[in-house]
């Protein structure tokens, strides 16, 4: 068989696009790896140094990009955007930009913007594949994942909603499930719904799927005539039941598009679960999202002429344009980073893996064990959503989480100081973050940073957090209280992935990434008890990896809700209909049927009366019923005697594709001279060697501490641990004697900071209480209305902490 020759192997490009920056690592025909990182805004930023007469200016830019492809871009400076000029030229090795006209006014140093008015992702296509404005793009194979959808709904820029429903329940989203996000506030602010108004649909169905009201062609054209004198482009449909019976949501669908509704979210095309409360919800984000996300996705698609583009889900499988739905990519980004983390740690042997993603505002952490686990409802904001992701903690902890003290306390996060003004030591007036308590104990090189880092003005902060504290630690103890305090916080959230679940830490590996995972990883590896970290090159691009590792993937379900005893004989039935269903979704994306594999079969069972199923692993050989119960004892350590109940079934197909290998390289290690020393920043600070990644090759040995740096993140390597240095430059440390050695005992802390500690361990006790109970309940009111109470109390009854839950017996006085 003959081998393509590489000039007719198209790119392959996975992108990731956050809130603020869009990852792209790109594989060009020829099999070199390109790496990129441009804003999502899809601007490219440069400083203006002296006119050069005429319309010439030379610039400064640092734009990883050899040649011009800029020629019809507009350039413009931020403060007067309003005038415009068009590049004619820009060489980017002299530094030297031509204009079709000269600005009126210059200042040096002024900053300006060029924008090809194209998606980030294509900006980033464009400059790696060399390609002009006005040239189409080489044949390239695009995957995508994308934070658009869950930005627009956290900040409320989704597109007007009309949400149809049936008769009685317009106010079903308001009234929701009764519960309050925060418990204890005393300033309810309760948030307007996503849609701009709602309709009620005349017809009703039963809880089996029977037609009780019929729908009548005559309401359908009353319900048009609605939409069409209000110019209506957006609606969502949910009717009652309709998981079981179809018919009523088909025939007004078929309607709605007859009539030219431009964007329609049905609810039986979206989940085929029970629940209409949350169904509604699935619903209702879906449309508010989609036209929003079906806009970028054009504009992306345009540019590339037709060409492959798949999309990243919070499941962390691909889908094709035509299969996407916006509630389903809520998480793609985290579930690029995990499939990342797992590919870089398969490829190194390792089976059991726990993840964690450190960011700005928040921490991601999940555990990977020879797959993946799932969820298959997730909350965004206040919004329950029907949809399969990965099973991902979040905690908010993160580079920018604000430090302060209550009066009584230490404190770390939830609140953030974001990217603006960002951490004190940013110079923008920032308050004390995790970032700054970083740079202040030496975890972190001011040097290293893409911006100016002003170490004064996080020692101001500090020393006003100490100030404020009677009696007044030393700079240093309250530092390393702060980042006691933060690295808890986050390993309370691995222990709820693993610990609580019955996997102990110490028999897994611990995958760092993210812009802050590296300086906090030793740190959370000791107090868990794991015997590996490994650190990735690309940690920084750690979801655009992710993304290009992942296959085309379908998942197929149906709703049971019976017996087990009476489902038994029925489960080859319903398999070889989901087996049917979920193949022939991956062939229309081009997947032939050898290239397809059934990758998991799985139950979900539960005991009659509980709401929350066990996800059970089915095969032709096993014994669900007996796999439920070995579960059921080893989670909640007991067993109740009551029939079980079938509540779903689900099936994963996937497209096969072959594990990429990477051979071990032969690597000499050796101990590497470092770059430089980093000064104390405090009287009594540390001062350790700092290491530059991109000097060094396979084999390097690090000895802690030491820190080790490149353009996207920072390593900080403990007293007593050793990093090595891979074959593919991933780091891997090791400690080099018992994590439990030198820890000092809390009691010896100050009492701010020992109460601290103390208060995050014992809530994350009386929380993990209260959800227990929550998943074991057959009660309606203790599972769904949190009708209980759960606390932590001293020797003599006083209470130490309570969860968040509210028995209707304390709460009604």
């Amino acid at each position: 068989m003959s081998v393509p020759s590489p000039s007719f192997l198209p790119w392959q490009f996975a992108i990731d696009t956050g809130g603020t920056f869009t990852d792209c690592l790109a594989t060009s025909p020829y099999g070199e790896r390109r790496r990129i990182k441009v804003l999502s805004s899809g601007v490219l930023r440069g400083t203006l140094v002296h006119h050069l007469g005429g319309a010439q200016y030379q610039i400064l830019v640092r734009w990883p990009v050899h040649v011009d492809v800029f020629a019809g871009y507009t350039c413009y400076r931020p403060e007067a955007p309003e005038a415009k000029r068009e590049v004619v030229a820009l060489d980017p090795t002299v530094q030297v930009i031509t204009l079709d006209a000269p600005f009126e006014k210059f200042t040096p140093g002024q900053a300006f913007e060029l924008s090809g008015e194209e998606e980030a992702p294509v900006l980033a296509m464009r400059m790696i594949t060399g390609t002009p404005l006005q040239v189409a793009l080489p044949p390239l194979q695009l995957r995508l994942g994308s934070t658009k959808g869950t930005n627009a709904l956290l900040e409320r820029k989704g597109a007007p909603l009309t949400l149809l429903v049936t008769e009685g329940f317009a106010d079903i989203l308001r009234i929701g499930l009764q519960q309050r996000p925060d418990l204890f506030s005393l300033f309810i602010d309760q948030p307007e719904p996503l849609y701009t108004q709602v309709l009620e649909v005349p017809e009703r169905l039963d809880s089996m799927g029977g037609v009780l009201h019929p729908l009548k062609e005559e309401a359908i054209q009353n319900l048009i005539n609605q939409l069409k004198a209000k110019s209506v482009s957006n609606v969502a449909l949910c009717l009652l039941h309709s998981y079981k019976n179809q018919e009523h949501e088909a025939a007004l669908g078929q309607a709605l598009n007859r009539a030219g509704i431009r964007h329609i979210s049905i609810s039986s095309g979206l989940s085929q679960a029970i629940q209409y409360v949350s169904r509604t919800q699935t619903t209702a984000v879906n449309g508010y999202l989609k036209p929003v996300l079906h806009s970028y996705l054009q504009g992306i698609r345009q540019a590339l002429g037709g060409q492959p583009l798949h999309i990243m889900t919070s499941a962390g499988g691909l889908v094709g344009f035509n299969h996407f739905h916006p509630k389903d990519s809520l998480f793609s980004g985290p579930a690029g980073g995990l499939t990342g983390a797992a590919a870089i740690a398969q490829s190194k042997g390792r089976e059991r893996v726990l993840t964690f993603d450190m960011g700005g505002t928040s921490t991601d952490v999940a555990r990977y064990l020879r797959g993946f686990d799932y969820q298959y409802v997730t909350t965004v904001g206040q919004a329950q959503i029907q949809s399969p992701s990965l099973a991902i903690e979040t905690v908010a902890a993160g580079g920018g989480s604000v430090c302060g003290y209550d009066g009584y306390r230490l404190t770390v996060g939830p609140d953030s100081a974001g990217a603006s003004p960002g951490p004190a030591a940013y110079g923008a007036g920032g308050p004390l973050t995790v970032t700054d308590v970083n740079v202040l104990l030496g975890k972190l090189d001011p040097s290293a940073f893409g911006i100016p880092i002003r170490p004064q003005a996080a020692l101001d902060a500090v020393k006003a957090l100490q100030a404020s504290m009677q009696p007044s630690p030393s700079l240093l103890t309250l530092l390393e209280g702060l980042e006691h305090l933060a690295n808890q916080k986050m390993a309370d959230a691995i222990r709820k992935i693993s610990v609580e679940r019955g996997f102990h830490p110490k028999e897994y590996s611990l995958v760092a990434f993210g812009g802050a995972g590296g300086q906090h990883a030793c740190a959370l590896a000791r107090m868990l008890d794991v015997p590996e970290v490994i650190i990735p090159y690309d940690a920084g691009l750690l979801s655009a990896y992710g993304i290009g590792e992942t296959a085309l993937e379908r998942f197929a379900e149906s709703q049971v809700l019976q017996p087990w005893e009476d489902f038994v004989l029925e489960v080859p039935r319903v398999l070889s209909k989901l087996r049917k269903e979920a193949q022939e979704a991956l062939e229309t994306e081009g997947v032939t049927p050898e290239n397809i594999e059934i990758a998991e079969v799985n139950l979900f069972m539960r005991l009659q009366g509980q709401d929350t199923p066990l996800e059970v692993p089915y095969g032709e050989d096993s014994d669900p019923a007996q796999a439920f119960r070995a579960q059921y004892e080893a989670l909640y350590g007991h067993w109740v005697d009551r029939p079980l109940e079938v509540a779903s079934v689900r099936l994963r197909a996937v497209e096969r594709r072959t594990a990429a290998t990477v051979p071990p390289k032969r690597t000499q290690s050796y101990r590497p001279a470092p770059s430089h020393e980093l000064t104390p920043l405090l009287p009594d600070g540390p001062s350790h060697p700092v290491y530059v990644w991109d000097d060094l090759r396979p084999g390097a040995i690090l000895m802690g501490p030491c820190l080790l740096v490149s353009a996207t993140q920072t390593v900080f390597v403990e007293p007593h641990w050793q990093l090595l240095l891979d074959g593919q430059l991933d780091a891997q440390l090791t400690p080099l004697r018992d994590h439990d050695a030198g820890i000092r005992n809390l009691l010896e802390q100050p009492e701010a900071v020992s109460l601290a500690l103390f208060t995050s361990r014992f809530t994350a006790i009386a929380q993990e209480m209260g959800s227990l109970l929550q998943r074991t309940s057959f009660s309606v009111n203790v599972k769904e209305r949190l009708d209980f109470s759960c606390a932590v109390l001293d020797a003599e009854g006083r209470l130490l902490v309570n969860a968040p839950h509210i028995p209707v017996h304390l709460g009604s006085h």
